[in-house]
């Protein structure tokens, strides 16, 4: 991670007796100037955009031919998805390294020099992160159902926005996107190292998750587990219903999550993460 030092703005409140701290906006301001000094948010919110565009794309490209796509009209929803699939990984990194880069270069002192309230400087970190991501994910997003939409029409898997399911899959897509970012943020300020962190975030999200959902297809009692774990759990929003089915009906605990009970999950792992994260901030030193 490239990391620049920065200036941080000057107290706008002060308690007598007290070093002056920022005020709510002064700490917003301060983190939007932070993580837009760092060569790291470029990087890696271009390539979530040229990432996902690109396979969707691609994909929809793939789509024309009548042998790939059958005809069969739910086939417009795999772009998206695939999208989704590439553009985790650049947003993991992002969400990782926002925070840890504060540790690495000893920044989080200066940092909780200005602002003590020390949960108040977090949730302005995450805040004006997850803002940036948003933004940058729902145009991403926007500009991939453009590009599908007309590379698709006048085909017969041609993408219909007004399905529910295919605005689930598009919409949910973006909304998983930011949130298992957060995920990564959160892991970044509970463990502060840029390696173990990332170690833990890619590894666990891209592969852990991967072995144990291939090792509940041959041993039944790991079924129990995998439909729980972050990355699948939440991936369910990007999943068609034919596929949901599927995948409930071989589930032989009968651990039926749908959509949104999966992106449940996916949640509460976020905000037990993060309320560690807060504790670990809280009581122990920077």
């Amino acid at each position: 991670m490239t990391a620049q030092a920065v200036s941080t703005p000057a107290p706008v409140l002060s308690r007598a007796g007290h070093t002056p701290v920022l005020s709510v906006l002064g700490t917003l301001r301060s983190e939007w100037i932070k993580l837009w000094s760092l060569r790291t948010t470029y990087w890696t919110l271009a390539l979530t955009a040229a990432a996902y565009v690109a396979l969707a794309a691609l994909l929809a490209l793939l789509l024309r031919n009548p042998d790939f796509a059958q005809g069969d009209p739910s086939f417009a929803q795999l772009p998206f998805a695939a999208g989704v699939y590439v553009a985790t990984i650049p947003l993991l990194v992002l969400g990782t390294l926002t925070i840890t880069g504060e540790y690495s270069t000893g920044q989080v002192r200066s940092s909780l020099v200005a602002v003590p309230i020390r949960l108040r400087w977090l949730a302005a970190k995450l805040a004006v992160l997850t803002g940036t991501a948003a933004v940058v994910v729902a145009a991403t997003v926007a500009i991939a159902t453009v590009a599908v939409t007309l590379i698709l029409s006048g085909t017969e898997v041609k993408l219909d926005l007004s399905d529910p399911e295919t605005l689930r899959v598009i919409g949910g897509g973006a909304l998983y996107l930011v949130t298992i970012m957060v995920l990564a943020f959160g892991v970044g300020a509970l463990l502060r190292n840029s390696g173990a962190a990332l170690g833990v975030v890619l590894g666990f999200l891209l592969i852990v998750e991967q072995i144990v959902a291939i090792i509940a297809m041959f041993w039944k009692p790991m079924q129990a587990i995998s439909p729980f774990l972050p990355g699948s759990a939440g991936a369910r929003l990007t999943t068609s219903e034919a596929q949901l089915a599927t995948t409930n009906a071989a589930n032989v605990y009968d651990i039926h999550l749908s959509a949104w009970q999966g992106y449940g999950v996916l949640v509460a792992w976020v905000v037990v993460v993060l309320a560690l994260a807060a504790v670990r901030l809280r009581t122990r030193d920077a």
